[in-house]
């Protein structure tokens, strides 16, 4: 017996938490103006982190450094190969975090706040569901079950609950960002032929 659902589309728009003007522009190809501020948001959260982390991770880096070479007024002339191989490690160590702190740092200083490497894409087909896996929650402790959204050949990361929201086997058209495969609205398209 196949599970039913009153109203398809609206078990979509409160699931996923879209609506008809975000569905609207994303069957067109496009962002709704609400997915673009969320983009935008995000984004600009990300570059602050970015230039933030960046010079804090070389900062690290160096304080390595620093404690592993000492200052240079009090260095012991008498440095021998054992201790400069037993230096090696923390030295490596330092230099990693100073070039990540590097990466990190120029690549929120080219990142622009906007959709630009964003992309709306969509497949259509027959839905199927598959569990994920689990997720535990400590307070209140409880274990919840994550699904695995199948849709033309593609897989998206859902949530809890999934099942009340989709029917296995109806045909679907999800829409997503390219740039990381999050869904931004489904359109139910048709029951699953008897």
């Amino acid at each position: 017996m196949t599970k039913q659902i009153n109203d398809p589309q609206q078990a979509l728009y409160n699931f996923f938490e879209f609506d008809e003007a975000d569905l609207s522009a994303n069957r067109r190809g496009e962002f709704s103006e609400k997915q673009k501020r969320d983009l935008q948001a995000a984004s600009k959260s990300s570059r602050k982190t970015s230039i933030l982390l960046g010079p804090a991770l070389m900062m690290i880096g160096l304080a390595i450094l620093f404690l592993l070479v000492g200052p240079p007024w009090l260095q012991d002339a008498g440095m021998d190969w054992v201790d400069l191989v037993n230096m090696a490690t923390p030295l490596l160590v330092a230099l990693a975090f100073m070039g990540v702190g590097v990466s990190v740092w120029y690549g929120g200083l080219k990142t622009r706040a906007g959709v630009a490497k964003h992309r709306v894409k969509s497949v259509t087909g027959p839905a199927d569901i598959a569990k994920a896996g689990t997720a535990t929650y400590r307070y209140p402790r409880r274990e919840r079950i994550l699904y695995e959204l199948r849709v033309g050949g593609r897989e998206f990361h859902a949530y809890p609950g999934l099942p009340d929201a989709i029917v296995v086997g109806e045909v679907y058209a999800v829409y997503f960002d390219d740039a990381d495969d999050e869904i931004l609205s489904l359109e139910w398209l048709a029951q699953e032929s008897a």
